[in-house]
């Protein structure tokens, strides 16, 4: 304590660092009384900060752990945060690419809400429904189902989607296009969960099949007014035409009319049945008819085309409508053409929606088929008139055939619809028969074969004698595979039935070639030779078999 006896003080504190170590020390000194003692006490400031260093050491620490701690809160955090900005990102370019697919397809496609609320609709469904692209969305998908059993089956069919099978089969329902017109489409529909199994959207793909319907029924219609034709009068027949016009078109009336040669008489021939029973009470079957007495009804014969009329009350020329007639709220009349003169209207009436040209076309086949037959039936009486059937056997005869093989061909090509076939048949054998039997024996083997073939037909089939043990079918609205059938199935027959004489059965085989009826056929002898080489082909190849010629 250098210098503290000497200042007289009693108390006092000094730093110091001598002593062992050099160490800086704090001391402090007290005297003892009148004595000149001093007690001292010294503390290095390494031993005094020792607490605060330790806390500090602590702090440091926990301070050290928590800037990890949030270092790795961060990473985590970022790495999240990119993960997301990467699924976000595979989202979008999904999305587009999910766009761009959508978009070049010719497909109907359209995503929506459980509520069928649209959110998304490719250009194509834009196109159908005649808005610009995007002016589906917001709209509600089941508004454009016009009738209400249909959207209802629609609401059951979404609510039947699951997890676990969240995509309905095909189904076919109507639907409202451009400018509130009715088409018949085909649509697939896909539900979309999340996790939880909640519904989120539904996805529905389709495609209009307007035009593959009216073919399909064309030709079923077809294939019902053939039949009916084989046994009913050409009156009924017109009539069974204009219903068949009447149904896929939704008019309660119809009337087919022929034009005589000079182009200006129409005779009044046919009103479909509703027409007749419901409307029109006017008398007329039979009656003749000058165009110029005729008002606008009969404008496609003055213009020489077909008319549709939607708005009747508005048109200026309305003369011409006897009494008693159907009052005419919209009309749409067809001419049909043979050789470039008209021969015959069909007209259509009172559909509560505009007409269009899917119903212009239907109407105008029909119309052309009702010539047709009209013409078949005046065939009909002529071939009957020049002996029509065979004298031997009940067929009809080559010139007959030859006849209805015409006019099928000239049908097909006119409908471009190649369904009809030839099969050209000949007796095994036959020459053995005559030979070891006898020529009456002959005659009764040929008899015994044509009620085997008759029996096969159906009333639209023709079944024929050409000459001696040849004969010829035709199968109306049959290709080539069903005709295949129908002859084995004959072949068989045949095969397993011989004729039956004195006790004494006589076998009978037969060979058959087959060909179809093309359009591209320039008549119906390329036919016949194409199933004349087919049966060469059966004949040539062991008989008693069929053989189709595919060109």
């Amino acid at each position: 304590m250098p210098g503290v006896s000497d200042a007289g003080k009693t108390t006092g504190t000094y730093f110091t660092n001598a002593g062992s170590g050099n160490m800086e020390r704090t001391a402090s000194f007290r005297k003892l009384g009148d004595y000149p003692l001093y007690t001292t006490v010294g503390l290095a400031v390494s031993d005094y900060l020792a607490a605060w260093r330790s806390d500090t050491n602590r702090l440091a620490i926990l301070v050290a752990l928590f800037l990890l701690a949030s270092l790795y809160a961060a990473r985590i955090h970022y790495r999240a945060w990119r993960h997301q900005q990467e699924f976000n990102a595979t989202l979008l370019r999904q999305e587009a690419l999910y766009h761009e697919l959508v978009e070049d397809t010719p497909m109907l496609v359209a995503r929506y809400r459980p509520d069928t609320t649209i959110t998304f609709a490719n250009a194509a469904c834009a196109e159908f429904f005649g808005v610009a692209p995007g002016g589906l969305e917001g709209r509600r998908w089941l508004d454009f189902i016009p009738e209400e059993a249909e959207r209802a089956a629609a609401r059951e069919r979404i609510a039947a989607l699951t997890p676990d099978r969240p995509a309905s089969s095909s189904v076919q329902h109507r639907v409202l296009g451009k400018d509130g017109q009715t088409h018949w489409t085909q649509w697939t529909d896909r539900a979309f969960f999340d996790v939880s199994g909640a519904l989120t959207h539904l996805q529905s793909v389709g495609e209009d099949i307007s035009e593959r319907r009216r073919v399909r029924n064309i030709q079923a219609a077809r294939l019902r007014l053939m039949e009916y034709a084989a046994d009913h009068t050409l009156k009924e027949l017109l009539v069974a035409t204009l219903d068949e016009a009447g149904a896929p078109t939704e008019s309660p009336i119809g009337f087919y009319h022929f034009l005589e040669a000079d182009q200006k008489t129409l005779a009044l021939q046919a009103w479909s049945t509703r027409t007749s029973r419901e409307y029109c009470k006017a008398a007329g079957e039979g009656r003749h008819y000058d165009i110029d007495e005729a008002g606008v009804w009969v404008e496609a014969i003055r213009q020489r085309r077909p008319v549709i009329h939607n708005d009747y009350a508005a048109l200026p020329d309305k003369h011409g409508l006897p009494p008693g007639h159907a009052v005419v709220l919209r009309e749409m009349v067809v001419p049909v053409f043979r050789k470039g003169l008209i021969v015959a209207i069909l007209g259509v009436g009172n559909k509560v929606t505009p007409y269009t040209e899917n119903d212009l076309q239907t109407v105008a086949q029909l119309a052309d088929l009702a010539w047709d037959f009209a013409e078949g039936k005046r065939l009909e009486a002529e071939l009957v008139e020049s002996a029509t059937t065979d004298f031997l056997t009940g067929l009809f005869n080559r010139r007959n055939c030859m006849a209805r093989m015409d006019l099928e061909l000239a049908r097909l090509k006119r409908f471009d619809i190649p369904r009809a076939a030839v099969l050209m048949l000949d007796l095994d054998h036959f020459k053995r028969v005559n030979d070891d039997y006898g020529h009456a024996i002959g005659d009764a083997v040929l008899k015994h074969f044509a009620a085997l073939l008759g029996a096969e037909l159906r009333k639209i089939d023709t079944g024929g004698r050409l000459g001696g043990e040849e004969f010829v079918i035709l199968l109306v609205g049959a290709d080539l595979a069903a005709a295949e059938v129908f002859a084995e199935r004959l072949r068989k027959k045949v095969a397993d039935t011989p004729l039956v004489h004195e006790g004494r059965p006589i076998p009978v085989t037969v060979s058959i070639g087959i060909a179809a009826l093309e359009t591209s056929d320039a008549s119906t002898e390329v036919t016949l030779m194409h199933a004349d080489a087919a049966l060469y082909d059966a004949k040539h190849s062991g008989r008693n078999r069929v053989c189709v010629r595919k060109r």
